[in-house]
């Protein structure tokens, strides 16, 4: 367990979730702790991930389901991505996020991270280039 999962569980302790451990539920989930009745307001995402603790505002039997399983992979690729990047992944993640927002007018359509995960897993769409900025790199081009 990370820096990172250590502020999962404070999150999710917070939020007055149900920490199980994912395994148990799904061997696809075995490692991350699934954080299941998140009860804030922010993020507004019906899941998100810190560290190795996927945090859901529905019970973690629901996110384990059937039919979500697209959902519980792109969380797990974020679990592996702050694996691998540790307290890092923030900063670099919010960098991702307002390059996309800069560049779409979403913080998830160009986000690295999220396009690594599957946007559409996630639940985010694949937008264009904001219009101003593909009229600025047309002219870049002549």
């Amino acid at each position: 367990m990370n820096l990172a999962s250590v502020a999962g569980v404070l999150i999710a302790v917070s939020g007055r979730t149900k920490l199980v451990r994912g395994g148990t539920l799904n061997p696809a989930a075995t490692g991350v702790l699934i954080a299941g009745n998140y009860g804030r307001r922010w993020p507004a995402q019906t899941t998100f991930t810190v560290g190795g603790v996927i945090i859901a505002r529905r019970p973690a039997a629901w996110l384990l389901g059937e039919g979500r399983e697209s959902l519980l992979r792109h969380e797990l690729i974020h679990s592996t991505q702050y694996a691998l990047l540790g307290p890092l992944f923030w900063p670099l993640y919010w960098l991702a996020a307002l390059f996309s927002y800069l560049t779409t007018g979403s913080a998830s359509a160009r986000n690295i991270f999220e396009r690594w995960a599957g946007l559409a897993a996630g639940g985010y769409a694949d937008l264009p280039l904001s219009p101003r900025l593909d009229g600025l790199l047309r002219r870049l081009r002549r």
